[in-house]
């Protein structure tokens, strides 16, 4: 990218983990995009280079770096925002995490939780 050399330059992180719903990821998109739309909030002059990032398992490149140089590309980086898709992926390691401490204790295994001595 072409950036001025006093360019800052921020990737944005949206997450789009399982441990969030669709109302929140709706959340997250839309006050970035009216933040970014903003002039008092993002500057809209060259001195800034957005990208954003969605997280969950891995991290997916949803809109690639801009320079932000007028309120029409500040518009259009807003509008990439709104509409990027929930990937909702979920935690594999929680979930197997939680798997496997269910399984031992279901075959009478030794878990990590401590327990209370019984009263005589």
């Amino acid at each position: 990218l072409g950036s001025p050399a006093h360019a800052v330059e921020l990737c944005l992180a949206i997450d789009g983990s399982g441990s969030i719903d669709l109302a929140d990821f709706n959340i997250q998109l839309e006050g970035l995009a009216s933040a970014i739309e903003d002039p008092t909030v993002v500057p809209q002059n060259g001195t800034v280079i957005l990208s954003v990032v969605q997280f969950s398992t891995s991290a997916v490149l949803e809109v690639s770096p801009t320079l932000i140089d007028s309120q029409t590309t500040a518009n259009d980086f807003a509008a990439q925002i709104r509409g990027v898709p929930f990937q909702r992926k979920v935690d594999r390691f929680r979930i197997e995490l939680r798997y496997g401490l269910r399984y031992t204790r279901n075959k009478g295994g030794k878990s990590h939780e401590t327990k209370r001595p019984s009263k005589p």
